[in-house]
């Protein structure tokens, strides 16, 4: 009898294995869009699309964490991307322990880059532009409010509607020194209509119904989706404020007054003036 059911054994063949990561991707994808986020999955099937072609022909088995590593650091500079990236590869080791394919999750030795590490850099006007032309969105208006204001993404996320003047052009609110958390933050015209859209959004006492993990998912959602440098933070935004006021030629005292900081020092630490703009101060000689 066990002799004949070797024959039986033989014919039924062995349980079919992924042979390679797309298999995989594609075995987690199914189950993936029934447990995860609709903003979840799409984080991930972003950081697919940014390794898919360096590792979806291989097994997971022949990549070892230095290959892992080197893919990641190519396909992700900061660190939000990189962190899907890794997240992703370790729902693909998960789904192959399960299935007896591999026996350890090497994805977990990835090394992530320090999100705190990246030097500020300021939004292009063809990237302002971007976002003016995703205006309906709530992140894009988000990122457009701390463009032309200055706030920072904390005080954005914290300032309350009772704190917002539209009628008299400011709010208040701030973080950090005393001088900031005192001071008011004018609200220019071009952005008063995105302001009053956000709080009639707003169904809380605050203007953003974004928690911070959520704003933070949502920017860089939005970010991949469009195309955007991977170096773009919120933080940017203030960067580009005083950077763009610079610019202008807004006299020095009112630059400090309005980025809300105790000294001007402080105040020319945010100023990113292109090689062009310096080219045509000097060319006024």
């Amino acid at each position: 009898d066990a002799i004949a059911y070797i024959e039986v054994l033989r014919q039924q063949g062995a349980p079919k294995k992924a042979a390679t990561m797309s298999d995989l991707y594609v075995m987690w994808h199914a189950d993936a869009e029934k447990e995860l986020s609709a903003s979840k999955l799409q984080a991930y099937e972003i950081a697919w699309r940014k390794i898919s072609s360096a590792i979806a022909h291989r097994s997971i088995e022949s990549l070892s964490v230095p290959e892992l590593q080197a893919v990641t650091d190519a396909a992700a500079s900061t660190y939000y991307p990189a962190r899907d990236i890794k997240h992703l590869l370790s729902h693909l080791y998960k789904l192959a322990i399960r299935d007896d394919i591999t026996d350890k999750n090497r994805a977990q030795y990835i090394r992530l880059p320090d999100h705190q590490a990246a030097e500020r850099t300021i939004f292009t006007q063809d990237e302002i532009d971007v976002l003016w032309q995703n205006a309906d969105k709530p992140i894009a208006q988000h990122m457009l409010v701390m463009i032309f204001t200055g706030i920072r993404p904390a005080e954005l996320l914290s300032i309350q509607k009772t704190n917002i003047h539209l009628d008299d052009h400011y709010m208040t609110g701030g973080v950090k020194t005393k001088k900031s958390k005192a001071r008011k933050i004018i609200i220019p015209d071009k952005i008063r209509g995105i302001i009053q859209q956000m709080c009639e959004a707003s169904d809380g006492d605050k203007l953003t119904t974004f928690k911070k993990h959520q704003f933070y998912d949502a920017w860089e959602l939005f970010r991949a989706a469009s195309g955007l440098r991977d170096e773009l933070t919120p933080y940017c935004c203030r960067h580009t404020y005083i950077t763009m006021l610079t610019a202008l030629k807004v006299s020095p005292a009112m630059l400090q007054e309005l980025a809300g900081h105790e000294d001007y020092d402080t105040t020319l630490e945010y100023t990113h003036l292109s090689v062009q703009d310096r080219l045509n101060e000097v060319n006024k000689l």
